[in-house]
């Protein structure tokens, strides 16, 4: 009988359908998973992808106010503005790599680099707001 269905609870996978294996007191065998790394974590690489996407326009924004209006007369500020919108277009580039490597330990390798770059991206961005805010530059 071929397996209709398939879920991991732990480390177990089990498999609906008759047959050999099955686990004591229940109607579904227990199989062996196939090792794969982006199981272990959940996989995070779009919601990564979105939030960065969105941030980088959100910094796109914050860059052409801050020339639009003129709040400074140049410096660390645009400078900020214009390092978040290359970090965060860094990290969606990351995540859409991870996305397409899903399978691979690579897109692993990918997801955990873009988290860390997303990470620095909000840090900055937070820094520029507070810098804006505060009137310090």
């Amino acid at each position: 009988m071929l397996d209709s269905a398939c879920f991991r609870s732990g480390t177990s996978c089990f498999a609906s359908g008759g047959g050999s294996g099955r686990a004591p007191g229940s109607g579904f065998r227990v199989r062996q998973c196939e090792n794969n790394p982006m199981e272990d974590k959940d996989d995070i690489s779009p919601h990564i992808l979105n939030a960065s996407a969105s941030l980088l326009g959100f910094s796109f924004i914050v860059l052409t106010t801050l020339r639009a209006l003129r709040l400074t007369t140049g410096g660390m500020l645009y400078e900020l503005a214009g390092l978040a919108v290359g970090i965060f277009t860094l990290s969606s580039i990351l995540s859409f790599l991870s996305i397409r490597n899903a399978k691979t330990k690579k897109g692993a390798i990918y997801t955990s680099i873009a988290d860390v770059v997303f990470l620095i991206g909000l840090a900055l961005l937070l820094l520029t707001a507070a810098l804006i805010e505060f009137k310090i530059l």
